[in-house]
């Protein structure tokens, strides 16, 4: 698949959310628990919500800190929302692309944004996220949109 990576503005979005830190080959075997928690508080809270959301911050040290989130229309109070926590999506200048097909070849898409940075010189300096579209039963329908924070 040929990737079309654009550079944008967004703005922060607030998410709940459950943060481990997982190597990046088990996200796919991980991520279900982690939503699962998530989806019962946000159902129980009565809050409104819309599509999943991975947000990959890098530690430097190793493995991933992952937030495994749904998107939220507000930022709640998570005193009494035990891992369950408010969190936001990042904000700022982005490089993105959207994928489309199966899960299994995010991994191709995170590459070609990766690579269109480096080519087009402009520097990855925070997370990378993934906003995950409406569930669709046929795989090759399903779309994610992958996000790299830049430089200013």
């Amino acid at each position: 698949m040929d990737y079309v990576v654009s550079v944008a503005h967004v703005d922060a979005k607030p998410i709940a959310s459950v943060r481990e830190r997982v190597p990046i080959g088990e996200v796919s075997a991980r991520f279900r628990t982690a939503l699962d928690r998530v989806w019962q508080y946000v159902r129980e809270a009565g809050l409104a919500t819309h599509h999943n959301v991975f947000v990959y911050h890098e530690s430097g040290d190793g493995d991933p800190m992952v937030e495994f989130g749904v998107q939220v229309a507000t930022a709640f109070d998570d005193s009494a929302a035990g891992d369950v926590v408010s969190s936001s999506t990042p904000s700022g200048r982005v490089a993105r692309t959207l994928h489309v097909g199966p899960y299994d070849g995010l991994g191709v898409a995170h590459a070609a944004v990766r690579a269109w940075c480096a080519a087009e010189a402009h520097t990855i300096v925070g997370p990378a996220w993934e906003i995950y579209g409406d569930w669709n039963d046929d795989p090759a329908k399903l779309e994610t949109e992958v996000l790299y924070r830049l430089a200013d």
